[in-house]
C-alpha cells in the first residue's frame, strides 16, 4: 500500500539549494514541463525533494498560477511512489523542480498522466547517470 501524502519535508524550499539546483543542474524539457534535477545529499527521510513553479508571464492571475500548481501537486503526490521505489531500490536521494511551461490549461486527469510520463522520464535520465 502506497502513502498518498505530501510532506512539507518532501518540498524543495531551501533558497540556496533552488539557487544550486538552478546553477548545476540537469534540464529537459517534457511537454509541459521544463525539469531540473540534480543529485542530493539531503539529509532526509525522503528520497526526492520537489518544488514546483508556473511562471507569472504565462498566466498573469494567482489564482491560475495556484490552480496549476494544486494540479501538479496533486499529480505528484498520487504517483510519486514510482519515483520512490526507484530511488530507495539504488539508494539514491534527489532535488527536482518542476516548471509549467505551457499557457493552455488541462484537465487534472492531463495533468496527472503528464505528471507520470516526466516521472518515468526520470528515472529514464538517472538510470544513464549512475
Amino acid at each position: 500500500m502506497h502513502k498518498y501524502t505530501f510532506k512539507n519535508n518532501e518540498r524543495l524550499k531551501s533558497k540556496k539549494e533552488i539557487a544550486l539546483l538552478f546553477d548545476k543542474g540537469k534540464t529537459f524539457i517534457s511537454e509541459p514541463f521544463k525539469i531540473i534535477w540534480n543529485f542530493s545529499d539531503i539529509k532526509n527521510n525522503y528520497p526526492a525533494k520537489i518544488a514546483i513553479s508556473v511562471p507569472k508571464r504565462n498566466y498573469k492571475k494567482a489564482v491560475d498560477r495556484n490552480f496549476i500548481k494544486r494540479q501538479i501537486r496533486e499529480g505528484y503526490r498520487k504517483n510519486k511512489y514510482i519515483l520512490y521505489r526507484y530511488l530507495t531500490q539504488k539508494n539514491l536521494k534527489i532535488s527536482l523542480i518542476i516548471i509549467f511551461l505551457n499557457r493552455n490549461k488541462y484537465k487534472t486527469t492531463d495533468i496527472e498522466q503528464s505528471v507520470i510520463k516526466l516521472l518515468n522520464l526520470i528515472i529514464n535520465k538517472i538510470e544513464k547517470q549512475v
